[in-house]
């Protein structure tokens, strides 16, 4: 079976995903799946577009994320019926006709698409073009981005949860093409180890343990959080993942030197072993980008998530929030508050806990993947029904955040 992974470097999420498939693909199909990968801006456009693809979202981020997340929710009010007309076409057009050159030299069985971009293209050549494989794309946060109206020609779209088919349905999708089968993540993260292993693994102490990840973008911050935990009255362990981030561990290091602290502090810099630093931590604190909460919900991770963040991040943290599945900090809750009452109670973190076995999806990855293949799988569970009865709310409150304006 031939199997074409259509991804694109804008952060490294999609590529993640990209790489699990192909790892649980070849668990399933061992060597009679023949897969290849195009990461379509890389591959097919001018340096100074991929360039920009790649970093125009971290710079807008990190300068104007005000911008970005007003330009964000104007795209999504967008009428879907008007999808030839989005201002996400013009910059595939060059692109397309390379990809359908691939695509006929290739002649895949399937075609699997981590980014909404070559599922648009997809969309636009099958009104003039055949092409018979089977086409899927996956929905990668736990929202319905702008643009996904204009990818409506795919065969599958996976999704994180049911919650989303009705949004979908709005932007033009039949509910026959919804699977919410979840959003795969490496099986590493579906595996499970005792927290007392994974912390003798890792030479730590038994102490309550938070983890900070912030992504290896270069997005900062890292030093500001662990002066606010330090001021933190229980005991802590702070595992710092700076990722690529060497300025920012520079930073830290650099801090930790001239600080005296009673909490135990590992200052990490790139590591190949989240998944054991995510089983050793009794929470993590971070962002919302889509494969680091996957990751954190298949290890029953709770997190802890900062406010300043992309609009696709804070829609994130809102679904989180909703279904009881993490805490966030506020100004009027600042991360010092949330992590002194969450190192105090148990019972806290058991709600968040089954917040989450309400709505993560651990077999994601092999889900999709022996969809692809052709492999039958049973249906997955409804939230509802893998929860039981509805998650009890967690005694946090988390009132709208005002516009980003920084």
């Amino acid at each position: 079976m031939k199997i074409l992974i259509f991804t694109v470097t804008a952060g490294e999420g999609h590529n993640s995903m990209a790489k699990a498939l192909i790892e649980q693909i070849r668990a399933e199909a061992g060597e009679a799946a023949e897969i290849e990968v195009v990461d379509i801006f890389k591959a097919y456009a001018s340096k100074f577009k991929f360039r920009v693809i790649d970093r125009g979202y971290l710079l807008l981020c990190r300068r104007f994320m005000w911008l970005y997340n007003w330009v964000f929710r104007s795209q999504q009010r967008r009428d879907p019926k008007k999808w030839k007309r989005s201002p996400a076409q013009w910059y595939i057009r060059k692109e397309a006709p390379k990809i359908l050159e691939k695509i006929r030299e290739f002649q895949p069985d399937a075609i699997m698409c981590t980014h909404f971009s070559p599922a648009m293209v997809l969309t636009n050549l099958r009104e003039t073009q055949e092409i018979p494989a089977k086409v899927c794309e996956i929905l990668f946060d736990f929202v319905v981005h702008p643009f996904w109206e204009c990818t409506t020609g795919v065969d599958v779209i996976f999704t994180p949860n049911e919650v989303f088919t009705a949004e979908l349905i709005k932007k033009g999708f039949r509910p026959e093409q919804i699977l919410p089968l979840g959003q795969p993540v490496r099986a590493a993260f579906s595996r499970r180890m005792p927290k007392a292993e994974a912390r003798a693994a890792l030479g730590l102490e038994e102490r309550f343990t938070v983890m900070v990840m912030l992504g290896g973008g270069g997005m900062g911050g890292g030093k500001k959080i662990l002066k606010q935990l330090l001021k933190v009255k229980a005991p802590l362990q702070i595992l710092m993942v700076n990722g690529r981030d060497s300025r920012g561990q520079a930073q830290i290091e650099r801090f930790l030197s001239r600080t005296q602290t009673s909490h135990l502090v590992k200052n990490y810099g790139f590591v190949t072993n989240v998944d054991v630093m995510m089983e050793a931590a009794d929470c993590l604190v971070g962002k919302c980008g889509g494969v680091s909460v996957n990751e954190s919900l298949n290890k029953d991770l709770p997190m802890v998530l900062i406010e300043h963040l992309a609009e696709q991040e804070r829609q994130n943290r809102k679904f989180l929030l909703e279904h009881n599945a993490a805490l966030g900090v506020t100004k009027d809750r600042p991360l010092t508050a949330v992590i002194e009452e969450a190192a105090g109670n148990p019972e806290l973190l058991a709600k968040l806990r089954t917040g989450i076995a309400g709505i993560k999806k651990p077999e994601a990855c092999r889900d999709i993947a022996r969809w692809i293949v052709g492999e039958p799988f049973s249906p997955p569970e409804t939230s509802e029904e893998a929860a039981g009865e509805p998650a009890p709310k967690a005694d946090i409150s988390d009132e709208p955040s005002a516009q980003d304006r920084t």
